[in-house]
């Protein structure tokens, strides 16, 4: 149930007030926690009416503006603040067990964000931009933590810590030809930066299901959580490294076609320890956007979008499968051709083995750069002269052809760069699981108005 008021101020067509307030209420959070109140608050200066510019031929239209508003977010699941019970049998005994922990202090979780931009028209709109700044700071993160199995049950949805995200949106619009042949291109560049910088007194909550991933303040969500993969030896060889437990230096015997990793001391060893792991990459996009021209002569209309996303990386987690033993069972990806098989083969494969016990090793082996440029959609079309189609009492009619996804660029090995696997969760982004590649197809189409 919601509240919402608010209240717009325009002085002299150049000076903007706005004011709203929201007043929330969710019954996924206890009868004394279901309120939520959220304002907001913004303002803008249209200088280019002011003297000093409205007789600019050049600077048509420019708009300072700033804001800051609380938004509230109650998206968990039903009941959770409560505790429950479900049905159970021990041995052949029926019984019951604990469903859900009682969480009455289960509250909203709310985002602070601080926005300033302005808004820019050249030459009677001839280009277009809009530029924003904005840091977003949310608190009382709705998250689940682990507990003590203890109580009967692993995990509890909770408030806890906080995340910071800052950046900038910026968004472009060219008329670049306007005669016979017009011609626009349309920009949209976001750059984001996010990290968590509190968990509640926690340095780090491990990633809810499928691994790799945590969530750890001074990281971003869902960073990776896995040792350093240091490669396949090469020959056979003998490695100095320390002992964890003493700091004693121990000789270890690595043979030809052992994968090796890098432990807490910085030490190469083919030694796999769980206690070795590490924040690795980010599997959240740095950069996001999107570039759309449009072409017009006459009746033919011609456009193009390409979509594209950088600074981040992919899991392609059915590799954990690929490079476990090879008789797990799995089909091999040609990289299998590349195993090593003599002493001396600088390859990324390890010897050929039938034992499956490394193929749940949560390495940095599997990440991969995820960048990628994605012709996403392209669509050329005719419209028919009304002198030519008034005769059939038709009003208008056009032909067109439409391709969508025809070309990616990265240099990501999987089948598809822009993916996530199925119930990964917002702390669990980033990870590839045998996904169906995105269709390519082309269709044709006529449109009719009578």
């Amino acid at each position: 149930l919601s509240f919402l008021s608010r209240l717009n101020y325009r002085l002299n067509e150049k000076y903007l007030l706005g004011f709203s307030i929201r007043r929330d209420g969710s019954s996924r959070f206890g009868p004394g926690n279901r309120w939520g109140t959220f304002p907001a608050a913004s303002v803008g200066w249209i200088l280019s009416e002011e003297n000093f510019l409205r007789e600019s031929n050049v600077l048509t239209f420019l708009k300072l503006r700033a804001s800051f508003g609380i938004t509230g977010n109650a998206e968990i699941g039903n009941f959770e603040y409560f505790g429950s019970y479900t049905s159970g049998n021990y041995v052949d005994m029926p019984g019951i067990v604990v469903q859900e922990i009682d969480n009455k202090t289960l509250s909203w979780e709310s985002t602070r964000q601080f926005d300033i931009g302005m808004d820019i028209g050249l030459w009677e709109g001839r280009i277009e931009a809009g530029l924003d700044f904005y840091l977003k700071e949310t608190t009382d993160l709705l998250s689940e933590i682990d507990i003590s199995a203890l109580s009967g049950v692993n995990r509890v949805t909770s408030n806890i810590g906080a995340l910071q995200n800052k950046g900038f949106d910026l968004s472009l619009t060219t008329h670049n030809l306007t005669g016979k042949l017009k011609w626009v291109t349309s920009l949209n560049l976001a750059y984001n930066v996010n990290e968590v910088t509190d968990l509640g007194g926690r340095d780090f909550i491990a990633g809810q299901i499928f691994g790799l991933s945590a969530v750890a303040v001074g990281h971003p969500v869902g960073v990776r959580y896995a040792v350093p993969w240091a490669g396949i030896a090469a020959e056979d060889m003998m490695l100095t490294v320390t002992e964890p437990n003493s700091g004693n230096p121990i000789e270890i015997q690595v043979k030809g076609g052992d994968e090796l990793f890098i432990n807490q001391f910085g030490e190469v060893t083919n030694i796999y320890d769980p206690n070795d792991q590490t924040f690795l990459g980010n599997p959240n996009p740095v950069w996001t956007g999107g570039l759309t021209n449009s072409y017009k002569f006459k009746n033919i209309d011609v456009n193009g979008l390409i979509t594209f996303a950088a600074g981040h990386d992919l899991a392609n987690e059915e590799q954990r499968y690929q490079f476990s033993g090879f008789g797990y069972g799995w089909t091999m990806w040609t990289s299998a051709l590349n195993r090593w098989q003599n002493p001396g083969d600088q390859t990324n494969m390890h010897r050929p083995t039938w034992l499956a016990n490394n193929r749940n090793y949560a390495t940095d082996r599997i990440i991969y750069d995820a960048d990628f440029a994605r012709l996403k959609d392209v669509m050329i079309g005719y419209t028919f002269p009304k002198t030519l189609i008034q005769k059939w009492k038709i009003s208008s009619m056009r032909v067109f052809a439409r391709g969508t996804n025809l070309a990616t660029l990265s240099d990501y090995p999987g089948w598809d760069p822009e993916y996530n696997r199925d119930q990964a969760g917002n702390t669990n982004q980033g990870k590839s699981w045998l996904p169906s590649p995105q269709a390519r197809s082309v269709s044709f189409g006529l449109n009719v108005t009578f």
